[in-house]
């Protein structure tokens, strides 16, 4: 077989001397438009899961290699004059010129061409001439360039600006420095990656560097910006120790996230940089391009087409490669808004540097650093208890919950005429006595037109009323819990199946009249809806306040203002469904004012010692909807006119949306409203959305993220769900008291285990304890 490598980086030498190995009789070219020791940056770092892939396949560059590794495994986050050390990490990292000349000494033995300096021939005549062409050109892929049509490109430039630097200070571990200057926020990350020599990144928002005056006039390709790595030395002089400090074509970048939606063409296959980026915070680039290659060689080994082969490759690459861009993109979007955390304790910050990819977590870290989790633990209880944050009591308003932990509100369709039943009653009991600090019913509709479904739930006549009122009583007489009421009104989502029966899909016959701000459908197969006129918008107002009376009279800890997914309030707040011309569309400020309104009128007659509280979607998920800059505004909004809590949820609003599902992935925009706003006004954020297990709720809330977690599908599986996770973490204090009747049943059944949770083994590292202990150091 005829190999084309266009590309002479980590990704395309390993590649070839791989290929090459595994057949010798494969006539493979490397072509290299640059000298064989220009590279840009320092150090390279990998982990343990690559280097045992090398080591599988290629003993003798994993030889040379490991020789060359400089190991460590602890990182230390300086922030607020402390230093905070959490250990067992297990990082490896070399000097990536080392790393070039060691894949190109393995070429040379392998009689592997490798013409540098010299511009690949064009990719039409390599495809025609060879039976395959690799692409592994970098971020700036001219073959990927040649091909965009099919290839599907997508390069997204980010908000700060970061410059590669290196220095002769050895750094005892991964360093993250932090600090405040008068232009704002920096921070430097470093690590060493040789006996004599470090790493070190320094970043900053666009608009910091803006303001520290780093902004420089346009300089060669390949120059250094020596003016800025001057200031860089005296902002950091500290940290540098009066040793030198290193350039290597050191110029201010931004971030570029490179995706495709495909990595193949014919015979021409892209590989590491060339199909995706992911931000250096969490890894190296060079670290996916290598096994990038280890999958392709691998995949051409065990398919004896090469269609078969590239297809096979994309397969098992694109999974991992779009878990890694996940976590790097939180990673990055955390350091892009630096700024909304330096206001936390150093405790505090530290555990949220170390968790911001979702991918190091509570659980994680109590096995690779029990001390480091304890003092964090210790800082999160205060003056109380320690015990796991979720377990920890929290305010909500004036109200006490004995934990954090919420069941989320969840539409069950099964109400008669609006009249909840004997369902409810063991659906939310049961919850209540599965130990969660407060229950939230599904959303209960201010009238019969207001429902989503002829099953749904309301509060509008007092049957209604005295059956909520028996859930209510049994929840307090036989739980610690607090039950919440959710209300709100359908508007143009209203006139629906049952969820099993097509959700959100019109009733087949007998639908009524829906309503919105503007006569604009969820859907094409959804009902046009009339307008509403400002006499209705009143009659509606006053239903809600009706029902908020109705609801305090049925004894409600909580209520929570329906103002997401699309239902009516929501329809008002998101310009995809209000295109108003009077003072209730427009601007923010006036598509905002009905639900404000609303939220006035039912605070004048909810009782004061009691919650009110909003649930808002942080985005639309579409292009011209709301965004996390407006949702951080509408949670100021209804801050400011009294809310107790804001329950961030996402999207919904229209069926075009287009949602990045992941993980935890609605918790960044609880986090951004939380750090922005919620501490400045002294409500509680809540985070909902994909949080399935306690080790997620421990990591979301030590990390200052959200205040309370409210889970949904979790506590359909079991509704026990919270009183298992103190089992499994073997708490069984406050917070975490289960029924007289159940106390029996309290601990696990005996498995032999009695370590504690199930490691994750995806996580976990098996290597060497970290040797410094040194934990909190002024």
């Amino acid at each position: 077989m005829r190999i084309a490598v266009v590309g002479g980086g980590p990704g395309g030498l390993y590649f070839a001397a791989l290929i090459r190995q595994l057949e010798p009789r494969h006539d493979v070219t490397v072509w290299e438009r640059n000298a064989p020791d220009d590279t840009f940056g320092f150090g390279v770092v990998l982990s343990d899961e690559t280097l045992g892939g090398i080591q599988h396949a290629d003993t003798a560059i994993y030889r040379e290699l490991q020789r060359q590794f400089a190991r460590w495994d602890d990182i230390d986050i300086c922030f607020r004059g402390t230093t905070i050390t959490s250990g067992g990490h297990g990082f490896a990292a070399m000097s990536r010129k080392k790393l070039l000349r060691t894949l190109q000494q393995r070429c040379r033995r392998l009689g592997v061409p490798v013409w540098f300096r010299t511009a690949a021939p064009d990719p039409d005549v390599l495809a025609d001439s060879h039976d395959l062409v690799v692409a592994c050109d970098g971020a700036n892929s001219t073959v990927r360039a040649k091909y965009a049509d099919i290839f599907g490109p997508s390069l997204e430039t980010r908000h700060s600006k970061y410059m590669w630097l290196g220095t002769e200070r050895v750094l005892e571990a991964f360093t993250f420095d932090v600090r405040q200057t008068p232009h704002g926020v920096m921070q430097l990350h470093g690590y060493p990656y040789d006996v004599d020599a470090s790493t070190v990144i320094v970043e900053m928002h666009d608009a910091v560097w803006r303001r520290a005056g780093l902004v420089a006039p346009d300089l060669a390709p390949g120059a250094n910006d020596w003016r800025s790595i001057e200031a860089v030395r005296e902002h950091f002089a500290d940290v540098l120790a009066g040793h030198r400090v290193l350039a290597n074509n050191s110029q201010w970048l931004n971030f570029v996230t490179v995706r495709n939606e495909t990595w193949r063409h014919g015979n021409i296959v892209l590989l590491g940089d060339a199909a995706h980026t992911a931000h250096f915070s969490i890894g190296s680039g060079t670290k996916l391009a290598m096994e990038d290659a280890l999958a392709l060689a691998a995949c051409l080994r065990e398919h004896d087409d090469v269609d078969g082969a590239l297809a096979a490759y994309e397969a098992e690459r694109r999974p991992v490669v779009a878990s890694t861009q996940r976590a790097a993109q939180a990673s990055l979007e955390w350091f892009e808004n630096l700024g909304h955390y330096v206001d936390q304790e150093p405790e505090q910050f530290a555990f949220n540097i170390v968790t911001r990819s979702r991918r190091v977590t509570y659980d994680n870290l109590r096995l690779r650093d029990p001390e480091f989790v304890a003092g964090v633990d210790e800082w999160f209880a205060g003056p109380g208890e320690v015990r796991p944050p979720m377990f920890q009591p929290a305010r909500l308003g004036p109200l006490h919950l004995p934990n954090r932990v919420i069941v989320s509100a969840m539409d069950m369709y099964c109400a008669d005429d609006g009249c909840p039943g004997d369902f409810h009653l063991v659906h939310l009991g049961s919850k209540a006595l599965g130990g969660a600090g407060l229950v939230m019913t599904e959303m209960v509709c201010v009238s019969p037109t207001g429902r989503i479904t002829l099953g749904c739930a309301g509060i509008y006549t007092a049957e209604q009323e005295a059956a909520w009122a028996r859930v209510v009583d049994f929840v307090h007489n036989e739980s610690g819990a607090k039950l919440g009421i959710q209300l709100g009104h359908s508007g143009r989502k209203g006139s629906t199946k049952l969820m099993w029966e097509g959700i959100d899909e019109p009733l087949p016959d007998n639908n009524w009249e829906v309503v919105a701000p503007s006569a604009i459908p969820y859907s094409p197969a959804n009902q046009t809806p009339r307008e509403l006129t400002e006499d209705e918008l009143g009659e509606i107002k006053e239903q809600f306040v009706d029902c908020a009376r109705a609801a305090a009279r049925a004894g409600f800890d909580v209520l929570e203002l329906h103002c997401a997914h699309g239902y009516l309030l929501s329809s008002f707040i998101s310009p995809l469904s209000n295109t108003r011309i009077d003072r209730y569309g427009g601007c923010l400020a006036n598509r905002l004012r009905y639900p404000l309104e609303v939220f006035d009128a039912i605070r004048g007659v909810w009782p004061a010692q009691r919650a009110l509280t909003v649930r808002i979607s942080a985005t639309d998920w579409h292009e011209g909807g709301t965004d996390v800059d407006d949702a951080v505004e509408v949670a100021r909004a209804f801050a400011e006119h009294g809310a107790a809590g804001i329950d961030v949820s996402t999207g919904q609003v229209l069926a075009a949306e287009r949602p990045a599902f992941g993980r935890s992935y609605q918790t960044p925009y609880a986090d951004r409203i939380r750090n922005e706003i919620g501490r400045e006004y002294g409500i509680a954020v809540i985070a909902v959305g994909a949080i399935s297990s306690a080790d997620d709720v421990n990591s979301i809330l030590l990390a200052g993220r959200a205040d309370l977690c409210a889970l949904a599908r979790p506590h359909l599986y079991d509704p026990h769900w919270t009183l298992h996770a103190a089992a499994e973490l073997s708490y069984s204090g406050p917070g975490a008291q289960w029924p007289r009747p159940f106390a029996a049943g309290s601990r696990p059944p005996q498995t032999g285990r009695t370590d504690g949770p199930r490691p994750r083994l995806d996580l976990v590292r098996h290597g060497e304890p970290t040797t410094r202990h040194a934990r909190w150091r002024p």
